[in-house]
């Protein structure tokens, strides 16, 4: 499972980036904010653009590379939350209708059950208590919790001849049952770390 789930993180974490269908959504709206004054320092100023801000220095980027350019605003936009959208739409009212249309179509496409699978359950708790969407909330925490608990489960059903029989005598067999043990015990819980952390496609997976 684990090559699926490392391509299934990547492809959700950028979206656009494999989707063009997505990237499509983005570019008319990339394009009127490319040249606009004062839009570099905002989209740099998003929390999750810290890991793109080398883009900005970037050679094709100080360079004018059309297609460098767009997909660097758009690695920003596809990592902004609702709060970071909004504020976009007031800094530049001339193109709200255009930044909030193409919010509406993204959110419209990443959505899953009422839930945006392309953030984090620990962003979208902080999005439901700041809007009072408790039922978001609600949904957003069952996630990792039912992830884990299914891997526990999991762990649980599966036949293990060392759950049959005493220990065999043989010190290295003993340790490596004993390791597995703990391994299993500790894996439902780093699962539901990981999805409080990674976007929650993953978790859903």
């Amino acid at each position: 499972q684990m090559p699926i789930l490392f391509a299934l993180y990547r492809v959700i974490y950028a979206i656009p980036a494999y989707v063009g269908k997505i990237k499509d959504v983005y570019i008319p709206l990339v394009n009127k904010l490319m040249g606009v004054e004062g839009v570099d320092e905002i989209l740099k100023g998003f929390k999750n653009s810290v890991r793109y801000v080398n883009q900005f220095s970037n050679e094709s980027f100080t360079g004018g590379v059309t297609e460098y350019i767009q997909n660097t605003y758009i690695d920003c936009l596809n990592m902004a939350s609702s709060t970071e959208w909004a504020s976009l739409a007031e800094v530049f009212p001339s193109l709200a209708n255009d930044i909030n249309n193409t919010y509406a179509k993204i959110s419209e496409y990443n959505n899953f059950l009422g839930l945006n699978i392309g953030n984090t359950p620990m962003d979208i708790i902080k999005e439901g208590v700041a809007i009072g969407a408790y039922g978001l909330v609600v949904a957003a925490v069952m996630i990792p919790v039912l992830a884990a608990v299914t891997q526990w489960l999991n762990v649980k059903l599966m036949p293990n001849a060392n759950d049959t029989k005493k220990k065999s005598g043989n010190e290295t067999a003993d340790t490596m049952a004993s390791s597995m043990k703990t391994m299993n015990n500790i894996m439902p819980l780093m699962s539901a770390w990981f999805c409080f952390s990674f976007p929650s496609g993953m978790g859903i997976y």
